[in-house]
Order: structure tokens, then sequence, then C-alpha cells
């Protein structure tokens, strides 16, 4: 009998739309399961935001 290793985690692509949803399902998951994310995620939520906008915006006008 020979051995499966089983599904690897860094070999699940998470790049894009599919990122995306599976980030949005985690914190949906964990905001549903424990309380006090719920009040982390009010503070933290527009600054993560806020910082994509930043590093999307200056990703696209320098040019290395």
């Amino acid at each position: 009998m020979q051995y499966h290793p089983g599904i690897r985690i860094d070999s699940i692509p998470v790049s894009g739309l599919p990122g995306l949803m599976f980030a949005a399902a985690t914190i949906i998951m964990f905001m549903g399961g424990v309380p006090a994310i719920r009040e982390l995620f009010l503070i933290t939520g527009p600054a993560g935001i806020a910082w994509s906008g930043i590093l999307y915006y200056w990703h696209h006008q320098t040019r290395w």
C-alpha cells in the first residue's frame, strides 16, 4: 500500500477572485463564531481596505 500525502495547502492557488472569496469566507466564518473578532474587524477592516488602496495606487504609479 502506498502512502498518500493528502491535500497540501501550499498547492492550492489563492490569487485573484478565488483568493478574495477564500479570505471573505474565512472572515465571515470567524466573525460568526467569535464575538470579539466582530469588534476587531470594525477597526481593522477599514484600515485594511485603505491600505490595499494605497498599495494598489503605489504599485500602478511606480515603475521599477
